[in-house]
């Protein structure tokens, strides 16, 4: 199992679900799904979409408690469940053709206890 961590503010992230949902049979992940918005309308969306897929761990806050703090709480998470490890994603972006699962290969074949790893390349700090 994998983490996923997105942070909503006000747009809903339909393409960046869609590009890792597609690939569910083949990648094992958990959401860490938090919302920064106010946005009523998106908030019923994420929680439609926290309630209708597995593995969701939806964290409807309604403002900015701070990125950092979520990614922060999002990785305890991972940790704590035992994920393989944590991807955060941008909510802004989606995956190509079959870009998710070769980013999640990708990830796995770095060396154990390495640091971050982008898709501009990797991050030994």
């Amino acid at each position: 199992m994998i983490g996923l961590v997105v942070v909503v503010y006000s747009n809903y992230p339909k393409a960046l679900f869609e590009s890792c949902l597609k690939f569910s049979n083949e990648v094992d992940f958990r959401w860490y799904l938090y919302f920064h918005g106010n946005d009523p309308a998106i908030e019923k969306r994420l929680l439609a979409f926290a309630n209708n897929h597995p593995n969701v761990m939806f964290f409807p806050y309604g403002s900015n408690r701070g990125l950092a703090q979520s990614w922060n709480d999002a990785l305890r998470f991972s940790e704590k469940f035992g994920d393989e490890f944590a991807i955060i994603l941008n909510d802004d972006l989606a995956f190509r053709g079959d870009g998710f699962p070769k980013f999640v290969d990708y990830v796995r074949a770095l060396p154990d206890g390495y640091g971050m790893a982008t898709v501009m390349g990797m991050e030994s700090e």
